[in-house]
């Protein structure tokens, strides 16, 4: 038997088994995920680590824009932590 899943879920071969006995194989089915392809620096590429966070941030948290607070704390985080390794 082959469920279709988005996401993996425990104990699915013992679920099926209560509801249909007769299921000797249990088979999970996933949707194909592409992979991200590959981003290729360019030579005068600088690090801006702001703008690293900002795009982490806006994608993890499905956002436009970064609250200020959170970005001051970054930004600020950031200066002491360059201001201790120089």
């Amino acid at each position: 038997m082959v469920v279709k899943l988005n996401i993996s879920k425990m104990g699915l071969a013992e679920m099926v088994r209560k509801l249909c006995p007769q299921a000797l194989i249990v088979e999970p089915s996933y949707p194909k995920v592409e992979p991200k392809k590959r981003v290729e620096l360019q030579e005068d590429y600088k690090f801006d680590a702001v703008k690293e966070f900002q795009n982490y941030y806006s994608y993890t948290k499905g956002i436009e824009e970064v609250p200020t607070a959170v970005l001051e704390a970054f930004k600020q985080l950031h200066q002491e932590m360059n201001n201790a390794i120089t």
